[in-house]
């Protein structure tokens, strides 16, 4: 199906559309700007593909109705926002990797706020060496309303101190847990996920780093991350 604008509209305006996405807990109640998005989303997705806003609307009827419990609704009508975004991403030739040369810790950081920052609901990290100034330098990035959760291995205790001292400062729903993590993942809202070749904290400060976004493993790995999750021992 053709739509009606050209690809590269269509793909800054579902990037709007998602960093403007009103807080996830929140977008059952009927207020003016929740029902001013939900317009604005199914507008924008008849237009990208009339006969998927078949289903997409009724979705959106659906949460408004609260027929449904409507965490499960919401987040079927966000993945499937993401999952036009990275379409049309795709159509744009958008990058799906970035690589940073050794000393370009800024444009690493950089890469990853803008990758977390569209969150909405959930961000899932999994690195056996997130510390405490990790936490120092990307919750601040975070939403409110977004449950953040950390699986780690090492500085335990410091991270603990970092999460804890940061609730008092901030009302962010954070959880650590223990496990045996091997790679460098980040998942966003259940729907994205990025794979870094280093460790979060230490990205591009002293040797180059690929990040790139797993697309065609995504829901492979996602299952293996929610999974050593699970499994992981609560700090």
């Amino acid at each position: 199906m053709t739509s009606k604008l050209p690809d590269q509209q269509l793909y800054a305006e579902f990037t709007e559309l998602i960093r403007e996405m009103p807080n996830q807990g929140a977008l059952s109640h009927p207020t003016a700007e929740n029902q001013i998005w939900l317009g604005r989303a199914l507008a924008l997705v008849q237009i990208a593909d009339p006969q998927r806003a078949i289903f997409f609307k009724s979705d959106v009827d659906t949460l408004r109705s609260m027929i449904v419990n409507p965490p499960d609704q919401i987040q079927k009508i966000v993945t499937t926002l993401h999952g036009f975004h990275y379409e049309w991403r795709i159509k744009c030739g958008g990058a799906m990797a970035a690589v940073f040369d050794a000393g370009q810790s800024f444009d690493y950081f950089d890469q990853l706020r803008r990758v977390i920052e569209p969150a909405t609901t959930d961000l899932l990290f999994i690195d056996a060496y997130i510390n405490a100034d990790f936490v120092a330098s990307y919750l601040p990035h975070v939403r409110d309303g977004v449950r953040v959760r950390l699986l780690i291995s090492k500085y335990v205790e410091a991270v603990r101190s970092s999460v804890a001292a940061y609730r008092i400062q901030r009302n962010l729903d954070i959880e650590v847990r223990q496990g045996k993590p091997h790679d460098r993942m980040v998942f966003i809202d259940k729907a994205t996920c990025w794979q870094s070749g280093s460790s979060f904290k230490d990205g591009a400060k002293k040797a180059p780093v690929v990040f790139v976004q797993m697309v065609d493993a995504f829901h492979a790995v996602s299952a293996i991350g929610e999974k050593q999750w699970q499994e992981a021992m609560p700090v």
